[in-house]
């Protein structure tokens, strides 16, 4: 029997902020299938050698203007992140910490939000093993933020808690353009410390923001990213955006038939190529930097 529409989440959806994963994520595969073989390239040398600096200069940013699906593609990085987590077979492990307001972003402030997401991800893994292993491995991570407070460095090195094997935690940083553009702020030091290879731990920095992301890092030091490291999210293809009306559909359990589905599914691609060109031309400013001015 055919469900009913389901009017009452449709309705709670369209008035959701739109800050969150969609139930019918469509598209950024290449940029999915990247940052898994990045992450899992650096926990494999780290592995090989605990003593290496695997992340440093990995630094990935995200860009695009308001509404093109930035923190949605961060949130479902996250679940794909847990859905590995879960899975047997999965042999590397990739452990996601969000970031979401970065304008107060302090050492301290890392490492609470690296502890609680301890707590977070505890209750979405269903492996006990897995859950040991990734406690371990945050908690290792989180005395990056003593190297602030007087510890020598060489020193702390030496005896640094180790990451379990196959491990790399994700840190993910949404509204990276929120950060103030000073150098000497603590904001800065602790970017810079990511970007750097957070002393020699398996951690992937990846930033998300507005088309001035890289102007606004560059002006506290972060200038040397990586070949490929720096993507504008563009509008998704026609053939994505019926994939996704299609689901969307499916999901509310709209009655209806294949060439309506088809016509609105066009209408709508259309209609996301002339707001994506409207935003460009809006937003144009914010990739040389000048947002504001």
């Amino acid at each position: 029997m055919a469900q009913s529409f389901d009017a009452k989440n449709l309705q709670r959806f369209v008035g959701a902020v739109d800050r969150r994963i969609n139930p019918f994520f469509i598209g950024r595969s290449d940029l999915l299938t990247r940052i898994d073989f990045i992450s899992k390239n650096i926990g494999l040398e780290y592995r090989e050698n605990p003593n290496s600096n695997p992340a440093e200069g990995s630094t990935h940013v995200i860009m695009g203007a308001p509404g093109i699906g930035k923190t949605s593609l961060l949130e479902k990085i996250k679940l794909t992140c847990i859905e590995q987590l879960n899975d047997e077979a999965t042999q590397f492990k990739i452990i996601p910490v969000m970031i979401k307001d970065p304008v107060n972003l302090s050492f301290e402030y890392l490492n609470k939000r690296i502890h609680n997401t301890i707590g977070e991800l505890e209750s979405d893994i269903s492996i006990s093993r897995v859950k040991e292993s990734m406690r371990a491995s945050l908690q290792a991570i989180s005395s990056i933020s003593a190297f602030e407070v007087g510890i020598d460095l060489n020193h702390a090195m030496e005896n640094k808690p180790l990451v379990p094997e196959n491990h790399t935690i994700l840190l993910m940083i949404d509204e990276i353009q929120s950060i103030p553009a000073d150098k000497e702020s603590e904001v800065a030091k602790v970017l810079l410390r990511l970007h750097a290879g957070s002393n020699g731990y398996p951690i992937l920095p990846v930033f998300a923001g507005l088309s001035n992301s890289s102007a606004v890092l560059q002006q506290i030091g972060i200038s040397r990213l990586g070949r490929n490291v720096e993507r504008h999210l563009e509008p998704l293809s026609l053939s994505e955006v019926k994939e996704s009306v299609e689901k969307f559909m499916t999901y509310f359990h709209v009655k209806t038939n294949a060439g309506l589905t088809s016509e609105w599914s066009t209408r709508i691609g259309g209609m996301g190529g002339w707001v994506a060109k409207a935003r460009r031309e809006h937003f144009g400013c914010f990739r040389s930097g000048v947002a504001g001015k």
